[in-house]
């Protein structure tokens, strides 16, 4: 986020301009910039510690805001409207044109479920709430960060939030304590410290909700309007002598730091956020006129900079985004650069085109200013519904509309009762259990009847619709037993943090064993993205499609479980070998090829280039197309999980299925992401509701097999 207060506002209530204030903005500013691309010099991320430039405009924006709320207040001449309308010149023009340009974009290059996500994220960043919508919506299942236009608009949210609060817990405070300004500064830094308690407890326990809310993010914007309380009532104090040069460059050394050396998978906000921001708060109060640290600060290069942060930081993560979404594929270090650039001038151009007229009364009036903040709103409000109403709006892809029919990531929820069954908590009360046999003696999931069983995390998700259709047809019990990004191994975890409903630690692995043990003798169809959780690593397709994500952390060995001398193989090999002895019929299913691009939007990128012809020759053109990837790296990376599973113990009621089969091709040494009528995935490594019947067919042919009783299949395409 951005601070949002200029330095013609400190000048309006007469306080002195602080320079060193811009260029501390260029510093956040620039972390960020640089972050968000994900520089790399020699193989080395450059400052993983980036994101730590929101905390820096924090404490900036809680310094400033405080300093003139203080003034205005105990002056008592302090207007909301004054304050809201301020606020509003200063944030929303150039906010409402960065929305404008972003859904013109969005609808000619979005997939219907990525633009009816960003149309949320734009109706909530119009309310103010966007940090409470990213914080709800499903991580796993939604558009990677990367690709949410507005992701960062949530810090402008919590800001403003602030906002709207503090000027209210402000007239309180002072109006209740008339004495003395100590005991504003010992409130504010109560609070401060309540805040950052709950930060550093929520950051191993409730990590989105940590990143996201007020309640955990405030003590940062404390931070400010404490040094802000301090120099309101004693004005700015000369430090000691022996101070003047140590006090700024320790000051910067705990900003830069952080930056150079924190990384995403450090526990934040928390603790450790203390550096830059103490930092930063430090610099603030500290740095004399006279030190190398002001000078620089100071500067010409860092004040522009500094002056044209706010729309820098809006225009930066569209430009980059919509770069990834247009070429697909991974964006080159030069293309990044390239992006930044044109951020740069945009946001040049809409501080003096932009921002500064809407800052100018006398040449907008209110009347005018708020009339045309109405119709952007109307105008964007209005997009926003049409899409989310619309689905997306579908025949926006014209003639290759029906080529993405069953490869939308919506298109594979198992929903029962109108709740996604992927999303349901692991028990057997609560699990999704479909009856569809004879036997009437069973309830409630409790059946004694065989029922086939779908276990494994997203990979074994998208199989449920079809695996439904096989059991009902056959009159079986189907009951759906996945977790995303959570596997089943018994005595293991992948990551022992977040949402209970999202964890995957042991006790998960305990609940999943529950629910086996308690079922009927049935057929289990194990699925799991075994590669990545054994590597940790993204997957490369090395023909250009690059996961950019290591989004599949590694399995791990639980220290502290029943079996913390076993290895993984031995622990997975533990898993089948416990299955088949509860009576079940175990089905592992090999790893799924992954593709590195997401396939419809490679499709569509490609089907793009070609001019309006008539849909025959359209679809021509789709038959003509061949997205595939290499046969050979897919058996490089699954090595490891093949050797894991080809040794577990040879028992009739262990029955493999190799996926490849389905989709590869020795003979060209290819894997397939498509025929000349349907996608097989819907995204860079999930499989699409075509893709998942073909894999379903084979599954139901080796499972006739193992049984020997032939299967009613209605799965063929």
């Amino acid at each position: 986020m951005k601070n949002n207060t200029t330095s013609q506002e400190i000048r309006t209530l007469q306080t002195q301009y602080r320079p060193e204030i811009d260029g501390l903005r260029t510093i956040a500013v620039v972390s960020v910039l640089i972050y968000h691309a994900q520089f790399m010099l020699g193989g080395i991320t450059l400052l993983p510690g980036g994101f730590l430039g929101v905390d820096v405009f924090f404490v900036i924006s809680g310094y400033l805001i405080s300093l003139i709320l203080l003034k205005e207040i105990k002056a008592g001449n302090f207007s909301f409207s004054s304050f809201y309308e301020r606020r509003a010149r200063r944030i929303l023009p150039v906010l409402f044109l960065v929305m404008l340009a972003c859904s013109a974009l969005a609808w000619h290059t979005m997939l219907p479920k990525a633009l009816v996500e960003y149309a949320n994220s734009q109706l909530s960043s119009l309310l103010f709430s966007s940090n409470f919508w990213f914080w709800l919506e499903d991580s796993y299942t939604a558009e990677s960060s990367e690709l949410k236009p507005l992701l960062h608009t949530w810090s402008l949210s919590l800001e403003e939030q602030f906002y709207v609060f503090f000027p209210i817990l402000l007239i309180i405070l002072i109006g209740w304590m008339k004495r003395t300004n100590k005991q504003l500064i010992t409130f504010l830094i109560v609070f401060f410290l309540v805040s950052l308690g709950l930060a550093q407890y929520a950051s191993s326990r409730y990590i989105d909700a940590n990143f996201y809310l007020p309640a955990t993010r405030s003590w940062e914007l404390l931070a400010g309007a404490i040094i802000a309380a301090n120099e309101h009532a004693k004005g700015r104090q000369q430090i000691a002598i022996n101070l003047r040069w140590i006090a700024p460059t320790l000051a910067m050394l705990l900003i830069l730091a952080p930056m150079a050396i924190y990384h995403d998978d450090w526990q934040h906000p928390s603790f450790l956020t203390l550096a830059p921001v103490l930092g930063t708060a430090l610099l603030i109060w500290s740095t004399p006129r006279d030190s190398l640290c002001y000078k620089i600060l100071a500067s010409k290069p860092f004040t522009s900079i500094g002056l044209i942060s706010y729309s820098l930081y809006l225009w930066h993560f569209p430009a980059l985004a919509f770069a990834k979404i247009i070429k697909v594929e991974a964006l080159s270090s030069s293309e990044k650069m390239l992006c930044l650039v044109a951020s740069l001038a945009l946001a040049a151009l809409g501080y003096f085109l932009v921002e500064q007229p809407a800052r100018n009364r006398k040449k907008l009036s209110s009347r005018i200013f708020f009339s045309l903040l109405g119709f952007c709103s109307a105008i964007l409000v209005a997009f926003s519904a049409y899409v989310i109403v619309s689905n997306g709006s579908p025949q926006r892809l014209g003639s290759i509309e029906t080529l993405f029919e069953g490869a939308r990531q919506g298109d594979s929820y198992l929903l029962q009762n109108g709740r996604r069954c992927d999303l349901k908590a692991i028990s057997l009360e609560e699990s999704c259990f479909f009856e569809f046999s004879e036997n009437d003696s069973h309830s409630s999931g409790s059946s004694k009847q065989r029922a086939i069983i779908n276990l494994g995390d997203s990979h074994a998700d998208v199989l449920g619709n079809s695996l439904l259709e096989l059991a009902k047809t056959n009159g079986w019990d189907y009951r759906h037993l996945t977790l995303p990004g959570c596997p089943y191994v018994e005595s293991s975890f992948r990551f022992k943090t977040g949402p209970i409903k999202n964890r995957c630690d042991a006790q998960q692995m305990d609940n999943f064993k529950a629910v086996l043990a308690a079922s009927a003798p049935s057929i289990i169809v194990y699925t799991a993205r075994l590669p990545g959780y054994i590597s940790g690593e993204p997957f490369d397709n090395q023909e250009g499609g690059k996961e950019t994500q290591a989004s599949n952390r590694m399995l791990r060995v639980d220290p502290q479980g029943s079996d913390p001398t076993k290895t993984l193989k031995q622990l997975i090999h533990q898993t089948f070998d416990n299955l088949i002895a509860m009576g079940h019929i175990v089905v592992v299913v090999y790893p799924i090829p992954e593709v590195g691009w997401d396939v419809p939007k490679i499709i569509k990128k490609s089907l793009d280039k070609i001019p309006d012809v008539p849909i025959k020759a359209k679809r021509k053109a789709f038959e003509n197309l061949q997205i595939s990837t290499s046969y050979s790296v897919y058996k490089q990376r699954s090595a490891d999980t093949e050797d894991i599973l080809d040794s577990a113990t040879a028992h009739p009621s262990l029955v493999r299925v190799r996926p490849d089969q389905v989709f590869c091709s020795t003979t060209t040494d290819r894997c397939y992401t498509h025929n000349d009528s349907v996608l097989y995935y819907y995204d860079n490594n999930h499989l699409s509701q075509p893709g998942a019947k073909m894999l379903v067919q084979r599954i139901a042919e080796q499972v006739a097999l193992a049984i020997d009783t032939p299967l009613i299949d209605t799965q063929t395409n």
